[in-house]
């Protein structure tokens, strides 16, 4: 039985192997220079939003029209000044779809993190669409290192968002529940909108001090008057004391003079009784 369990694991851990291994062969790490040729060289660069769904099986894509020149050039000058990287988890925001001059169709990802900041350019091997792929694998990503890669990022996922690219992902997000403004990003903020929300966070933590001091003072102030009560309560149990103890006293003191009481009567019986 033991030996079975054994059995069970070791084929469990080579089965996750082959999976991953699997996932990981659907990416490929071929130059960034030849991937920004493809996209030069691609015919009907076409981009798609879809349902949103995690799953590939329930994936439902839209076109949300050409890729506009604008963007191309962006993403462009984001593969050639990229590196490979490795990630477990790829989240694309857009698919594009291209067709290579000999006719071969590749899909390609614009993966984001949650605040729709460009993170990297899933490229799958030729043959698998990066929209047949689950958000969770062993992943190469096309990441842009240099400088321009906010301004790129900025460039890519403003333009698109602002040209309603994204509206149909928005739109099932909404239809599953996600209505709270966070969910419903669909372009990177600005630098004067990341300054102000700064802003407005060091504004409130200022006043949560302020309100944690003056409590703190309130605090400090009933603690003072609380050691006056306390004072009074115990002069207060100390007078109590003092009365019980004098009423116990006379208590006993009346118990004696009860005890002398009988002590007489009996002596006085003893004397009739003589007599």
């Amino acid at each position: 039985m033991k030996h079975f369990h054994l059995f069970k694991r070791i084929a469990l851990t080579c089965g996750l192997a082959a999976a991953a291994a699997l996932v990981s062969s659907c990416t490929t790490t071929s130059p960034a220079a030849e991937r920004a040729e493809q996209l030069r060289e691609g015919v009907n660069v076409t981009v798609f939003s879809y349902n949103d769904a995690s799953s590939p099986k329930h994936r439902l894509c839209t076109e949300a029209g050409p890729m506009p020149d604008s963007v191309a050039r962006a993403l462009d000058a984001w593969l050639r000044n990229s590196t490979v990287k490795n990630f477990a988890y790829a989240y694309p925001q857009y698919y594009v779809a291209l067709t290579a001059p000999s006719g071969r169709q590749r899909v390609w990802g614009i993966c984001t993190d949650g605040k729709a900041n460009l993170v990297g350019i899933l490229i799958p091997r030729d043959g698998v669409a990066a929209w047949d792929l689950p958000y969770i694998g062993a992943y190469k990503m096309y990441v842009c290192d240099t400088k321009q890669r906010r301004a790129l990022s900025d460039a890519i996922m403003t333009y698109l968002a602002e040209a309603g690219y994204d509206e149909y992902r928005i739109a099932a997000r909404k239809a599953t529940g996600l209505t709270d403004e966070k969910y419903l990003v669909s372009k990177p903020k600005t630098l004067q909108e990341i300054e102000a929300e700064r802003a407005a966070a060091e504004a409130a933590r200022k006043a949560r001090e302020a309100e944690r001091a003056a409590a703190e003072a309130a605090k400090a102030a009933a603690g003072i008057d609380s050691s006056d009560d306390e004072k009074s309560d115990e002069e207060d149990e100390d007078s109590g004391d003092e009365e019980e103890e004098d009423s116990d006293e006379e208590e006993e003191s009346s118990d004696e003079e009860e005890s002398s009481d009988e002590e007489e009567e009996d002596s006085e019986d003893e004397e009739e009784e003589e007599e």
